[in-house]
Protein backbone atom coordinates (compact mmCIF):
# COMPACT_ATOMS: atom_id res chain seq x y z
CA UNK A 1 0.00 0.00 0.00
CA UNK A 2 3.06 2.54 0.67
CA UNK A 3 4.69 1.57 -2.42
CA UNK A 4 1.13 2.47 -4.61
CA UNK A 5 1.10 5.81 -2.78
CA UNK A 6 4.36 6.77 -2.94
CA UNK A 7 3.72 6.02 -6.45
CA UNK A 8 0.45 7.89 -7.01
CA UNK A 9 2.53 10.72 -5.46
CA UNK A 10 5.63 10.49 -8.19
CA UNK A 11 2.59 10.28 -11.06
CA UNK A 12 0.77 13.39 -10.09
CA UNK A 13 4.06 15.25 -9.15
CA UNK A 14 5.08 14.19 -13.22
CA UNK A 15 1.31 15.34 -14.19
CA UNK A 16 2.19 19.10 -13.09
CA UNK A 17 5.11 19.57 -14.28
CA UNK A 18 5.63 21.25 -17.31
CA UNK A 19 7.44 18.71 -19.05
CA UNK A 20 10.52 19.19 -21.47
CA UNK A 21 12.09 21.50 -18.87
CA UNK A 22 9.45 23.32 -18.71
CA UNK A 23 8.27 24.79 -14.80
CA UNK A 24 4.92 23.66 -14.22
CA UNK A 25 2.59 26.24 -14.33
CA UNK A 26 2.38 27.36 -10.58
CA UNK A 27 6.05 28.02 -10.40
CA UNK A 28 5.42 30.07 -13.64
CA UNK A 29 2.89 32.47 -11.82
CA UNK A 30 4.59 33.39 -8.46
CA UNK A 31 4.81 36.81 -8.13
CA UNK A 32 7.95 38.53 -8.81
CA UNK A 33 7.35 42.07 -9.04
CA UNK A 34 4.61 44.76 -9.78
CA UNK A 35 1.41 43.24 -10.91
CA UNK A 36 -0.44 44.03 -14.17
CA UNK A 37 -3.28 43.09 -16.07
CA UNK A 38 -4.03 43.09 -19.88
CA UNK A 39 -6.89 43.79 -21.14
CA UNK A 40 -8.63 41.05 -23.37
CA UNK A 41 -11.86 39.32 -24.90
CA UNK A 42 -12.81 36.03 -25.26
CA UNK A 43 -11.71 34.13 -28.71
CA UNK A 44 -14.47 34.31 -31.35
CA UNK A 45 -13.79 30.27 -32.46
CA UNK A 46 -14.48 28.63 -28.65
CA UNK A 47 -14.87 32.19 -26.28
CA UNK A 48 -12.75 29.89 -23.74
CA UNK A 49 -8.98 31.68 -24.69
CA UNK A 50 -7.51 35.38 -24.54
CA UNK A 51 -7.56 37.85 -27.35
CA UNK A 52 -5.86 41.02 -26.62
CA UNK A 53 -8.31 43.98 -26.90
CA UNK A 54 -7.19 46.14 -29.84
CA UNK A 55 -8.11 49.60 -29.82
CA UNK A 56 -11.44 49.73 -31.78
CA UNK A 57 -11.52 46.17 -31.65
CA UNK A 58 -14.70 44.32 -31.05
CA UNK A 59 -16.07 43.39 -27.73
CA UNK A 60 -18.86 40.47 -27.68
CA UNK A 61 -22.24 41.29 -26.77
CA UNK A 62 -23.57 37.67 -25.82
CA UNK A 63 -27.72 36.61 -24.85
CA UNK A 64 -29.12 33.40 -23.02
CA UNK A 65 -31.64 33.52 -26.09
CA UNK A 66 -34.29 35.17 -23.69
CA UNK A 67 -33.58 38.69 -21.46
CA UNK A 68 -30.26 38.34 -20.35
CA UNK A 69 -27.86 40.34 -22.55
CA UNK A 70 -24.14 40.52 -21.14
CA UNK A 71 -20.74 42.18 -22.65
CA UNK A 72 -17.61 39.70 -22.55
CA UNK A 73 -14.24 40.18 -21.76
CA UNK A 74 -11.01 38.28 -20.74
CA UNK A 75 -7.83 39.59 -18.48
CA UNK A 76 -4.28 38.54 -18.53
CA UNK A 77 -2.41 38.76 -15.58
CA UNK A 78 0.76 38.71 -13.73
CA UNK A 79 2.47 39.00 -10.10
CA UNK A 80 -1.00 38.60 -8.66
CA UNK A 81 -2.10 35.64 -6.45
CA UNK A 82 -4.71 32.69 -8.44
CA UNK A 83 -7.74 34.40 -5.72
CA UNK A 84 -8.53 37.80 -6.49
CA UNK A 85 -11.82 40.55 -7.24
CA UNK A 86 -12.20 41.69 -10.72
CA UNK A 87 -13.76 45.22 -11.14
CA UNK A 88 -15.52 46.25 -14.69
CA UNK A 89 -16.99 49.76 -15.62
CA UNK A 90 -18.20 49.60 -19.29
CA UNK A 91 -19.23 53.23 -20.20
CA UNK A 92 -21.43 54.02 -23.21
CA UNK A 93 -22.06 57.33 -24.47
CA UNK A 94 -25.28 58.12 -26.37
CA UNK A 95 -25.40 60.93 -28.90
CA UNK A 96 -28.54 62.56 -27.16
CA UNK A 97 -28.10 62.07 -23.09
CA UNK A 98 -25.72 61.14 -20.68
CA UNK A 99 -23.26 58.68 -20.39
CA UNK A 100 -24.84 55.22 -19.59
CA UNK A 101 -22.30 53.04 -17.44
CA UNK A 102 -22.74 49.35 -16.43
CA UNK A 103 -20.62 47.95 -13.50
CA UNK A 104 -19.26 44.33 -12.20
CA UNK A 105 -17.88 45.42 -8.47
CA UNK A 106 -19.15 43.26 -5.91
CA UNK A 107 -18.16 39.92 -6.60
CA UNK A 108 -16.53 37.98 -4.63
CA UNK A 109 -13.30 36.56 -5.14
CA UNK A 110 -12.81 34.36 -8.17
CA UNK A 111 -10.11 32.14 -9.29
CA UNK A 112 -7.81 32.85 -11.89
CA UNK A 113 -5.55 29.97 -13.37
CA UNK A 114 -2.06 29.85 -14.36
CA UNK A 115 -0.68 28.52 -16.89
CA UNK A 116 3.19 27.79 -18.31
CA UNK A 117 3.34 31.02 -20.02
CA UNK A 118 3.66 32.19 -16.44
CA UNK A 119 0.39 34.59 -17.29
CA UNK A 120 -2.67 34.11 -14.79
CA UNK A 121 -6.10 34.13 -17.18
CA UNK A 122 -9.64 34.36 -16.60
CA UNK A 123 -12.15 33.92 -19.48
CA UNK A 124 -14.63 35.18 -19.81
CA UNK A 125 -15.28 37.72 -17.42
CA UNK A 126 -18.74 38.72 -17.88
CA UNK A 127 -20.47 42.49 -17.23
CA UNK A 128 -24.28 42.87 -17.78
CA UNK A 129 -25.13 44.89 -20.51
CA UNK A 130 -28.63 46.23 -18.98
CA UNK A 131 -27.58 49.71 -17.45
CA UNK A 132 -25.89 50.64 -20.92
CA UNK A 133 -29.71 50.36 -22.85
CA UNK A 134 -31.22 47.52 -25.16
CA UNK A 135 -29.70 45.13 -27.51
CA UNK A 136 -30.54 47.28 -30.38
CA UNK A 137 -29.66 50.59 -29.34
CA UNK A 138 -26.01 49.40 -28.52
CA UNK A 139 -25.18 46.50 -30.76
CA UNK A 140 -22.06 48.47 -33.25
CA UNK A 141 -21.22 51.44 -30.38
CA UNK A 142 -18.12 52.25 -29.08
CA UNK A 143 -17.29 51.77 -24.95
CA UNK A 144 -14.51 52.61 -22.84
CA UNK A 145 -13.76 49.83 -20.26
CA UNK A 146 -11.65 49.97 -17.11
CA UNK A 147 -10.63 46.96 -15.53
CA UNK A 148 -9.83 46.45 -11.80
CA UNK A 149 -7.83 43.37 -10.55
CA UNK A 150 -7.14 43.47 -6.55
CA UNK A 151 -5.81 39.95 -5.19
CA UNK A 152 -6.48 38.87 -1.79
CA UNK A 153 -2.88 39.77 -0.85
CA UNK A 154 -3.98 43.60 -1.60
CA UNK A 155 -2.32 43.85 -4.14
CA UNK A 156 -3.92 45.51 -7.54
CA UNK A 157 -3.59 46.26 -10.97
CA UNK A 158 -5.82 48.43 -14.00
CA UNK A 159 -6.56 48.40 -17.51
CA UNK A 160 -8.00 50.03 -20.40
CA UNK A 161 -9.14 50.37 -23.46
CA UNK A 162 -11.72 51.23 -25.93
CA UNK A 163 -13.63 49.41 -28.37
CA UNK A 164 -17.24 48.49 -30.48
CA UNK A 165 -19.71 46.11 -29.39
CA UNK A 166 -20.86 43.49 -31.35
CA UNK A 167 -22.96 40.56 -31.53
CA UNK A 168 -21.33 37.19 -32.45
Amino acid sequence: MRNLALAATAALAVACGGGDGEPDAASACAIAGEPSVELGVPDTVTFLDFEPLAPGGDIPLSSNGQTFLAVQFALRARNLSTSAHIGLEVTYQPADGPARVARKDDTPLERLFCRADGFLYLVPVVVSSEDLGDDLEIQDKPVDVLMTVTDDGGRSAQASGHGILRRF
